[in-house]
């Protein structure tokens, strides 16, 4: 196992520059382990997914069962007039959820048939109010005039990632929104400059270990081999400026050892740690996204900080154990509507929840 990169003490102090570049690579490790945590998420949920879409489907049948019983049922003169209220208002509920499930589409006709508007109109009112709210809350939240259609969840979320993520790149890189002055566009022109220099020590970087590890130069076969799968990784690293993969690797294949790292020049270091810098922030972006993109699902959250991969992991086992207490309840009540005395009982306990969803939010 390769030794961790980190520039070590020998007798003199370190210098400010040799203890950022330490410090930033103690970040960048500890992001990339959480980062490596997000990512496990969708490929959990792609599992998860595998076990929740069935159940899902055997729901559907169940809803679309019940929903026909119910409508059987309507007409039935056992039933008064509150009874029939309650009757039409499950239809509608169940039918709502079913209408935009591929191949349920025609069940439009029976929630229209017994709700006082239409499903189309409904939907849209609702939708031009959910619209509106989140535009006015966004706009207090960032300070400015959205004209953006925020219509789906989907463009929600990828707009307050985009705000987001530009607030923080402000915050971190110390963008200024106000006039520039001289000093300031002195230094703008300073810190491009910088930046080549940057880009060079990366450059100089990937440059040598290319020089060591090309495999056109190689005749054993075997060798050959790795060395191709090890420039696959210098080209990625190098591609997305990873520097602390490119020294792990000139360490893993001994061009570079310990005291070459404690060696480092202090103006290359500069460059190095404004490279490590940016890394850390692309990193701390990609795990914000993450955070966004599946904190929506854990309503009960106190804090944004709260949301975790382990907890997201978690909710979409709760999910499961919820459609299947749903699948277990439905299949209960379909029982008590096969006979109308049992539920016209049944009714008699039933009152219409006020604006509740009876299966809540899954996948």
């Amino acid at each position: 196992m390769t030794k961790p990169i980190r520039i070590e003490q020998t007798t003199e102090l370190l210098t400010p520059a040799q203890k950022q570049f330490n410090t930033l690579l103690k970040k960048i490790k500890t992001a990339k382990k959480t980062l490596a945590d997000w990512q496990e998420v969708p490929l959990v949920q792609q599992q998860k997914s595998a076990v929740i879409t069935p159940l899902f489907d055997e729901l559907h049948e169940h809803q679309a069962a019940m929903a026909r019983a119910l409508d059987a049922l309507y007409s039935n003169k056992l039933f008064k007039k509150r009874e029939c209220e309650k009757i039409a208002y499950l239809i509608c509920d169940l039918t709502m959820q079913l209408i935009e499930v591929e191949g349920y589409e025609d069940f439009k006709a029976l929630y229209n048939q017994y709700s006082e508007i239409d499903f189309d109109s409904e939907k849209a009112d609702m939708q031009a109010a959910s619209t509106e709210l989140m535009k006015s809350m966004l706009e207090m939240q960032f300070g400015k005039t959205i004209e953006e259609e925020l219509n789906t969840p989907e463009k929600v979320a990828e707009f307050i990632t985009s705000m987001m993520r530009e607030e923080a790149l402000k915050i971190k890189q110390g963008k200024q929104t106000t006039k520039q002055s001289a000093k300031q566009l002195a230094q703008a022109e300073k810190a491009q400059a910088e930046e080549v220099n940057v880009s060079k020590s990366i450059q100089a970087v990937y440059r040598q270990l290319v020089g060591v590890l090309h495999p056109d130069r190689e005749q054993d076969p075997v060798e050959r081999e790795r060395k191709t799968e090890l420039m696959q990784r210098i080209t990625v690293a190098y591609k997305k400026k990873d520097l602390l993969q490119l020294l792990e690797l000139q360490m893993s294949v001994e061009h570079i050892d310990q005291n070459s790292i404690n060696l480092i020049a202090d103006d290359r270091l500069k460059h190095f740690n404004k490279v490590l810098k940016d890394q850390l922030v692309e990193i701390e972006m990609e795990v914000h996204d993450m955070k966004v993109r599946y904190g929506q699902r854990l309503h009960d959250m106190p804090s944004f900080a709260s949301v975790t991969p382990k907890r997201v992991i978690a909710s979409f086992d709760v999910d499961i154990k919820e459609v299947r207490q749903t699948i277990a309840a439905i299949k209960q009540d379909s029982r008590v509507f096969a006979d109308p005395r049992k539920t016209k009982a049944w009714l008699k306990e039933y009152d219409i929840p006020a604006g509740s969803d009876m299966f809540g939010d899954f996948f």
